[in-house]
């Protein structure tokens, strides 16, 4: 029969072999295994176009993207890829020589409430209750489908960038003075 301290021994005598058993084994310090986890990478939706139809496609970032920076992503163009696969922008890329322009590019008129970025063919203007998008040359019959693109990936950057709020009203504004605006748009998903 066993009495109660044998039992307190024998229950006490597995995790002291433990111990000593872990005695013996060398520390290894740090081991570098990588690069550390960075959580999610922001991605944006810009939008192109296949025959007459608009088509987004994802883009990471390096940082959340404002509308600015989207449409800079916008004038780079599909990738070869997509390209391949019948993807195409009715837009001036940022990457060819400058267009003969309808009107000269001006810098927009600023307040203290917006912030302006301003490419060779396109004016982007964001104010507190509004995005302004000035195109700088003449897009023929194409131009509603021009100004879709830039409304939707605008719309898709405000939505990244500031997610649960509405997006602000985008109006782009053609070459020959006509105004397309977001509420007129339907953005693919």
């Amino acid at each position: 029969m066993t009495t109660p301290v044998r039992r307190w021994a024998s229950v006490m005598l597995i995790p002291a072999l433990g111990l000593l058993a872990s005695c013996g084994i060398p520390t290894t310090g740090v081991v570098q295994s990588g690069v550390p986890a960075s959580g999610l990478v922001p991605t944006i939706r810009v939008y192109y176009v296949t025959g007459d139809v608009l088509y987004g496609v994802s883009r990471r970032t390096a940082a959340p993207p404002d509308i600015g920076s989207a449409i800079q992503v916008l004038l780079k163009g599909p990738t070869p890829g997509e390209q391949s696969a019948g993807l195409m922008s009715l837009l001036p890329s940022v990457a060819s020589s400058p267009p003969t322009a309808l009107f000269p590019s001006e810098a927009p008129t600023l307040d203290q409430s917006a912030a302006a970025e301003t490419t060779k063919w396109v004016q982007v203007t964001s104010h507190r209750d509004r995005v302004d998008i000035r195109l700088t040359v003449a897009m023929g019959s194409k131009t509603d489908l021009a100004a879709a693109q830039l409304i939707c990936t605008a719309l898709a950057a405000e939505r990244v960038g500031a997610p649960g709020t509405r997006p602000l009203p985008v109006t782009v504004t053609a070459a020959e003075g006509r105004e397309i605006r977001s509420s007129d748009t339907a953005c693919p998903d």
